[in-house]
């Protein structure tokens, strides 16, 4: 059985499907950090110039692009992912499934050279890889590999959304302290100045706290779910009913960075191959 899901994982338009979704989710950390940049920039200049009111609604306008543009890549990465899954555990076709695979298909041609090497390339080698996504399952029938996999998805997820989050908590103290620092002695119409100078940056802590709110809620709740279906006969309803929720989770604004991913994936292969099998 776990032949069959291995073989179809490991098929040129699902690994197409999976090279588009790592660029397009990439491509959003990227642009994450381009936007706080321009927040950085519009903040300094604010502070050394008295006149910045078209300077700033310019930035505002950059910054604005960018959110969209990170928004898109999200929602199209999280398109390709659900794609995936879907063709892999047949749980039907998606109506945006042509449009994805033919975009998949054009970003693998223009970036062959990359696309070779992940194919071929493990999770675990040097670059990673996309080939064997899922790692082996044992199981008595397919739907218990499928939960399987969604465990393995869950595992993922909570465990490099948990460092991302340290690391994010720990920047914004880090940035707290040396705002603190450099205008403790200063007026405090100063302090509100570079608070309102930076109200994207304010702006975009928030929204992040709150998706990371979201976030860990789908989580615990896709936790719930795989504790109660693991205690008797898996579905075919209870595997899509758990994957909607994994799907949510996907079309949220938060990418984490990738070189956590990177510098875990040895780790959590040994764990799920020790767990799940």
């Amino acid at each position: 059985m776990w032949e069959e899901i291995n073989k179809k994982q490991n098929e040129d338009d699902m690994i197409q499907l999976l090279f588009y979704s790592r660029c397009l989710y990439n491509n959003s950390t990227r642009i994450a950090i381009l936007k706080i940049i321009v927040v950085i920039i519009n903040i300094i200049l604010s502070l050394i110039q008295k006149d910045t009111v078209y300077l700033s609604a310019a930035f505002f306008i950059i910054f604005t692009i960018l959110e969209i543009s990170e928004h898109f890549c999200i929602k199209n990465a999280a398109k390709a992912r659900n794609l995936f899954d879907n063709n892999l555990f047949e749980f039907g076709s998606k109506d945006y499934e042509i449009e994805i695979k033919e975009k998949a298909y054009s970003l693998c041609k223009r970036h062959k050279k990359s696309y070779d090497i992940q194919k071929v390339n493990l999770g675990t080698d040097n670059p990673p890889g996309l080939r064997n996504w899922y790692s082996e399952k044992e199981g008595n029938n397919k739907n218990e590999i499928v939960f399987k996999c969604q465990i393995e998805n869950t595992k993922w997820d909570k465990k490099i959304t948990k460092i991302d989050l340290i690391i994010f908590i720990a920047v914004l103290i880090a940035v707290a302290i040396l705002v603190i620092f450099k205008y403790y002695n200063k007026e405090l119409s100063e302090l509100i100045s570079v608070i309102l100078a930076g109200v994207e940056l304010v702006y975009e802590i928030i929204k992040r706290f709150v998706v990371y709110f979201k976030y860990n809620i789908n989580i615990s709740n896709r936790e719930c779910l795989i504790n109660q279906f693991s205690k008797n006969k898996i579905k075919k309803d209870d595997l899509i009913f758990l994957q909607h929720l994994i799907e949510k989770r996907r079309k949220m604004d938060l990418v984490p960075l990738n070189f956590i991913h990177k510098k875990i994936t040895n780790y959590m292969h040994d764990l799920i191959n020790r767990v799940n099998k």
